[in-house]
């Protein structure tokens, strides 16, 4: 026992020496082969836990100032590991269990590889700050516009949502600024019907987007059918009840004006359309003695399925039925 004391105190320090010698010398050749170093990754998306916390309470949250995103999360560790490491390798979380009162919940970084031979692992931000707010649900009407005009000799007929009613919810501040949702379809140059699906889009009462990001809505795009309808200049015509006062008689000058219309149809309508009449009952000559002229609104006599084809025109003709003293009675009169 004695002399193994002995062999071990036996130049001690020496000894010391050397095992601190050997440690240091092991860490600069490992310093050497792998060294220390650091990366960067950008723009760290942290994913939030437990938000069930906020939503079982009838709350809604939102993400203020970007906070969920974190622009640098710097990782120090040797070289091998850290050539090793991906963008995507990097977890950035935060429970909303650890919410502090002013909304802040501090952020946890990790890796889902090498995480015990990092040497440290820090982001540029610590913290996701949320906006805490009651929920609310509003139903509104979806509005329909169009861009553009249909190819020549086609106008625009209907425009149809297949679903009319968008519900948005989130938080009430956020809803209760949302006053229309509307749809655009662009009919440029159509020249047969549309049907297509459109983005909705939510405005506020100033005509101002309105970001649907936080709000959730039973429908994002809407199909939407356009009908476009083809173009026809069709004659005015017309036929006249009852005879003029005794004496008088029909002078064979008749007129409407304009004589010609434009009108618009789906096609196999517009095939069967020859001329747009005037029904008798409004040209009612009987016991007349003179000129008749009168408005009638073509409109009403379109056939079911017909409209007028040009805004500019309001759908008013004007006929003119010319009478005059018969001939016999003029030659009485002379005698």
């Amino acid at each position: 026992m004695k002399k193994i004391k002995e062999m071990i105190l036996n130049d001690f320090g020496l000894k010391v020496f050397s095992v601190v010698s050997a440690a240091i010398l092991w860490l600069l050749v490992t310093s050497f082969n792998d060294p220390i170093t650091t990366m960067q990754v950008m723009n760290v998306t942290v994913k939030l836990q437990h938000t069930n916390l906020i939503t079982d309470q009838n709350e809604v949250f939102s993400v203020e100032d970007d906070s969920d995103i974190i622009p640098v999360v710097t990782i120090t560790a040797p070289r091998s590991i850290v050539d090793n490491i991906k963008a995507d390798n990097v977890i950035a979380t935060a429970d909303v269990a650890n919410m502090q009162e002013d909304g802040s919940i501090p952020i946890t970084l990790t890796t889902n590889v090498y995480s015990r031979d990092i040497t440290s692992i820090r982001g540029s931000t610590e913290y996701v700050r949320l906006r805490i707010e009651d929920s609310s649900t509003k139903t509104l009407t979806l509005g329909v516009d169009t861009t553009g005009q249909p190819a020549e000799g086609y106008i625009l007929g209907s425009v149809q949502p297949e679903q009319n009613q968008i519900r948005i919810s989130g938080a009430r501040s956020l809803v209760s600024s949302v006053d229309q949702a509307r749809v655009t379809v662009d009919v440029t140059d159509a020249a047969d019907n549309i049907s297509t699906y459109v983005e909705v889009l939510l405005y506020n009462n100033e005509g101002d987007t309105v970001a649907s990001t936080h709000l959730t809505m039973n429908l994002y795009s809407v199909k939407v059918n356009a009908e476009i309808l083809p173009v026809a200049e069709i004659p005015v015509t017309w036929s006249v009840r009852g005879e003029p006062a005794e004496g008088y008689e029909l002078t064979g000058e008749a007129s409407v004006a304009p004589d010609t219309v434009l009108v618009a149809a789906p096609e196999k309508v517009l095939k069967k359309v020859d001329a747009i009449e005037i029904p008798a009952g409004q040209l009612n000559i009987t016991g007349l003695t003179s000129d008749l002229t009168k408005t009638v609104n073509i409109a009403d006599y379109l056939p079911d399925g017909v409209r007028l084809a040009d805004s500019s025109f309001d759908g008013r003709v004007t006929v003119f039925i010319g009478i005059r003293k018969s001939a016999e009675e003029t030659e009485d009169e002379e005698d």
